[in-house]
């Protein structure tokens, strides 16, 4: 029961996160640390893992922010529903669509082409 209490009580003692999928220790076996900082501890000597000074619930909501502002959009028709994305020899995005068009005709797909329904193909 104690080591029980142990891992729900248990907070890394440098970045003070209380999930990870392991729990470490320093080299000296003092410091209680999670997965990341002892790994990071381990390859550079002992030295702390950096933390840019936010806590772990603010580096989270740092990731989900930027998760939600990454919506891919194609570059010809504004599209961000597709089942597979491609990419233009300049490194845009495109729908498969515009993708598939641009490979066969050479040039960027008509805009009035455009639907907002994916059809499946009969087989």
């Amino acid at each position: 029961m104690t080591e029980f209490l142990y891992f729900i009580l248990a907070e890394c003692d440098n970045c003070h996160t209380t999930t990870t999928p392991l729990w470490r220790r320093d080299r000296t076996g003092m410091k209680i640390l999670c997965n990341a900082c002892g790994l990071y501890s381990k390859t550079h000597n002992g030295s702390d893992r950096p933390l840019n000074g936010k806590t772990p619930s603010e580096r989270r909501q740092t990731a989900s922010k930027s998760k939600q502002e990454q919506v891919e959009k194609c570059s010809n028709c504004s599209t961000s529903t597709t089942p597979l994305w491609r990419k233009t020899d300049e490194g845009k995005l495109l729908c498969n669509a515009c993708g598939l068009y641009v490979k066969l005709h050479g040039h960027n797909r008509p805009v009035h082409l455009r639907t907002d329904v994916i059809r499946q193909r009969s087989r």
